[in-house]
């Protein structure tokens, strides 16, 4: 039974002994402001600049630091793009070596594995595997690189040295031997050039080869010859990218008014960052927009000319080019994130400026590039997951379009069965041949009456059907005679009688599909509409439910059905010690807000999964169970401590907070359904269930918009 105190029931409003949660709306009730999908021109992804020949250089520093040499013992690719290696160094037990050509994302960093308590906010979603997104765990299709590199060629081998392949350009070659010292027997080539980026896996021709491993066994992507001078085809020779021969290569033997003169001569007419760009080999848009900023400003960095900077300007212009020349002829970085900036780092101690405290490189980039993929991951998602389900939802409620035109026309099965009988009296009056049976209207008025067109009732007025007396024709097909047609009015008869019960079993089925659907809609809705990264757990267990990514259920109607289980229910065995940590992982990453009453708590789950876990896992048979009336939302627990009752403050908080997480979240009063959870019962696919001896009551979503809250 529910616990007291409790709110008292709405006056005008009834409860049903059972209920059944559903996506559509409550009869009679004008229809609620709705939270809805993002708009076309929202985007999930953080835009953050590519990583530049000086990134790469600074890169290519830590990896000789933390990774070299190190024993190959294990390879992930979690995506397309991506490619985690697992080293063993003489200082750490595990250091992951990414290499990502992804086309906005192209990266090389090597970070140590850490336990998870000392990783902090850097890696939001991290675990135990420090470098790895919790997301990238797993491997969603058999890629070929992976493959290639988990073949025995590269098995044990040890990498051996990390070098930029030729001066000023954004290709990097790893080279792997059997013991360090020997000469390579394989190689990997990443090369890092926007959308252009790819990675080759290359090997020897033969098993004792002098000269470097050439023949490419696998890479990211493979490029015909009618398609560009430079193919990449499995099996060939990897031929190395073509260099720049438009600009030069940056010199600090150059005398600074040589320098200038040659700036000004290729910039005029056009901004300074262009200029430094097109000029020279290895600058960036990003690193000349630093240079240039350092100097007149960053906010006229972007568009500054080179008529418009003075002499000093030029002067201190050429003093941080020769600052950058000289750190990467030494390799002295400087890595850091500028002020809270999230996207925006600098490699470079620049003069003048005062560095408190330098990171590594990788530590750097793989904070700022790793989290925009996860943005970038979940907007893929976000895009796969509403093609599938609105293709699923057109297919349901096409499905049910047609389950109520056929069940609307079981429920004439006794106009068959009429004509059936109107056809066995009057089977005397039919001449062969003949395609009708004319029946006197006055013989039989109330069954010519029921047999007559309903189309052509509804367009008689009541006076003009009182004085027809015209025959009621019966039809007869053509190939038939009246018997026969009779009888297959009689079998036409039953048939829809049979089909009425199932036709309305497979309907309500179907709106248990929609409302599911609808569900999935709305919980990706709610995770990637908010501010901040979305949690990509729970994001990747809607895309399971969905379909879209393996190791979970399809869209569609699963599991028991009226079962609760969970603890709370019966005399549950003591849970073990894998359980008691999968529980408290599960309630971290659920939403969790604290009640008025003390030690009370309010727990809501992201997705159907977590729904499911909420309401048959963590409540206990005396909490009481919430969700938002005819429309999707989470499930909403409010826990007591033992002992404890509920107060009114404590049910409202709960129910605005049911209504905060819902469809509903843009109303201003919205109706929340609230039952012991005892009284709660699976329906069958995820996050679906019925419940008995709810209460009703009108929450406001406004009120709880800005609570704290404690999530993953």
């Amino acid at each position: 039974m529910l616990v007291a105190p409790i709110l008292t029931f709405i006056p005008g409003l009834s409860t049903a002994p059972a209920a059944r949660w559903s996506g559509g709306r409550h009869a009679g009730r004008p229809p609620l402001r709705r939270l809805g999908p993002p708009g076309s021109s929202s985007s999930l992804f953080m835009s953050v600049p590519s990583v530049d020949y000086t990134t790469l250089a600074a890169l290519v520093q830590s990896v000789r630091v933390r990774a070299v040499p190190g024993r190959l013992e294990a390879v992930l690719q979690p995506s397309a793009h991506t490619v985690y290696l697992g080293l063993r160094t003489e200082r750490h037990a595990r250091v992951w070596l990414t290499l990502s050509w992804h086309p906005q994302l192209a990266r090389l960093t090597a970070v140590p594995a850490a336990p998870s308590h000392e990783i902090g906010d850097a890696f939001p979603g991290a675990s135990e595997w420090y470098g790895i997104p919790r997301s990238f765990h797993r491997e969603e299709h058999p890629y070929t690189v992976a493959g290639a590199l988990r073949s025995s060629e590269f098995r044990h081998q040890v990498l051996t040295a990390c070098t930029l392949m030729a001066p000023w350009e954004r290709v990097v070659e790893l080279h792997f031997a059997r013991r360090p010292g020997e000469s390579a027997t394989a190689r990997i080539v990443l090369e890092v050039m926007g959308t252009r980026s790819n990675v080759a896996v290359l090997g020897a021709e033969v098993e004792e080869a002098t000269t470097l491993p050439n023949v490419l066994r696998a890479c990211g992507y493979q490029v015909s010859a009618n398609k560009s001078v430079r193919p990449l085809r499995v099996g060939s020779a990897y031929e190395a990218p073509p260099r720049r021969t438009d600009s030069r290569a940056p010199s600090r033997q150059q005398s600074a008014s040589e320098w200038c003169a040659y700036v000004e001569s290729i910039g005029r007419g056009d901004r300074l960052q262009r200029a430094l760009v097109r000029g020279f080999q290895g600058t960036s848009p990003a690193l000349a927009r630093e240079l240039i900023g350092r100097v007149v400003g960053a906010e006229r960095a972007a568009s500054v000319r080179p008529e418009e900077v003075s002499a000093t300007q030029w002067q201190a212009l050429y003093v941080h080019w020769q600052a950058w020349l000289q750190a990467l002829e030494g390799d002295c970085f400087a890595p850091r994130l500028w002020g809270d900036a999230s996207v925006a780092y600098s490699v470079i101690a620049w003069p003048g400026e005062t560095v408190e405290a330098c990171r590594d490189a990788s530590d750097v980039v793989a904070q700022v590039y790793e989290r925009a993929e996860l943005t970038a991951q979940a907007e893929e998602w976000l895009r796969r997951i509403r093609a599938a389900v609105s293709a699923k939802t057109d297919k349901a409620r096409n499905t049910l379009a047609s389950l109520q035109a056929r069940a609307d026309q079981a429920q004439h099965a006794d106009e068959y069965r009429q004509r059936a009988d109107l056809l066995l009296s009057w089977q005397h009056l039919w001449r062969p041949g003949a395609p009708h049976v004319e029946v006197p209207a006055e013989a039989a008025p109330a069954v010519a009456s029921a047999v007559a067109s309903r189309d052509a009732r509804r367009a008689m007025t009541d006076a003009a059907a009182e004085s027809v007396a015209t025959p009621l024709r019966v039809p007869v097909a053509a190939s038939r005679t009246p018997v026969e047609e009779a009888r297959a009015l009689y079998a036409q008869s039953r048939k829809l009688r049979r089909a009425e019960h199932v036709l309305q079993t497979l309907i309500r089925a179907t709106q248990d599909e929609l409302a599911y659907l609808e569900s999935l809609d709305y919980h990706v809705c709610a995770l990637t509409s908010g501010p901040g990264a979305p949690d990509m757990e729970s994001l990747r267990e809607i895309a399971q439910e969905a379909g879209v990514v393996g190791g979970g259920e399809q869209v569609k109607q699963t599991g028991a059905r009226g079962r609760r289980g969970g603890s709370g229910q019966g005399n549950a065995p003591k849970p073990s010690s894998s359980r008691r940590r999968a529980t408290a992982e599960l309630e971290r990453r659920l939403w969790r807000y604290a009640a008025p009453t003390p030690e009370a708590v309010v727990l809501c789950g992201k997705n159907n999964r977590q729904n499911d876990a909420v309401t048959f896992t963590l409540a206990r048979s005396h909490d009481l169970w919430f969700h938002a009336a005819g429309t999707a939302g989470a499930h909403c627990v409010l826990q007591l401590p033992g002992g404890v009752t509920a107060t009114d403050a404590d049910v409202q908080f709960a129910a605005d907070i049911a209504a905060y997480h819902s469809r509903a979240r843009l109303a201003k009063n919205v109706l929340v359904h609230y039952c012991a959870v005892k009284s709660v019962r699976r329906l069958g696919a995820p996050g679906m269930v019925t419940f008995s001896g709810e209460r009703t009551i009108y929450a406001r979503p406004d009120r709880v918009a800005d609570r704290p809250r404690s999530d993953a």
